[in-house]
């Protein structure tokens, strides 16, 4: 795995992490509770699986480059 996509894997990780965060605050800009956005909407567990798995693919991208 080369550095640019290295790079690049991480950028889409920052970027997924800015779009988490913004859908958190819009929702509380929204007017929703702390208890809607947790568990009515569920917001919070897609953020958390949104953060998980855009973390996860950038460290493997980097993992393999170096055990090859």
């Amino acid at each position: 795995m080369s550095r640019r996509a290295a790079w690049l894997a991480w950028s889409l990780c920052a970027l997924c992490l800015a779009l988490a965060m913004a859908t958190l605050i819009l929702a509380v800009l929204n007017g929703r509770t702390p208890g809607e956005i947790v568990i009515d909407e569920g917001i919070v567990a897609v953020a958390t699986l949104v953060v998980a798995f855009s973390v996860v693919g950038p460290l493997v991208a980097s993992a393999t480059g170096s055990t090859t």
